[in-house]
């Protein structure tokens, strides 16, 4: 009688074995469809995050541009200012001379 026992033991541990396996099965199907969930759900988010900064990026870019208008400015004001000094220069020194030979 003790080899039909036997029989039995081995089935109830087969049994056993499989139950649990398939709780191990299931609990990682179910940490499968977690990440799933993640994976679909995070471009949907990453949309609406992007949707809600694209006005600031798009402000920050029309400032880069004025800022790149604006550092542009002193160099074309740069050669008439010179042109200027120039003329004036020479007028002051003229001034200046005669203000010390006592012409005014």
């Amino acid at each position: 009688m003790t080899c039909p026992r036997s029989h039995l033991d081995i089935h109830s541990e087969d049994h056993k074995l499989l139950e649990n396996m398939n709780k191990l099965s299931s609990f990682q199907y179910l940490e499968i469809k977690d990440i799933t969930v993640n994976i679909t759900r995070n471009p949907k988010d990453f949309k609406l995050k992007y949707t809600a900064v694209w006005s600031y990026l798009h402000q920050i870019t029309l400032i880069e541009g004025q800022v790149a208008a604006l550092e542009k400015i002193p160099y074309k004001l740069d050669a008439p200012s010179k042109k200027l000094e120039a003329k004036y220069g020479k007028l002051g020194k003229q001034l200046k001379s005669s203000l010390t030979q006592g012409l005014y």
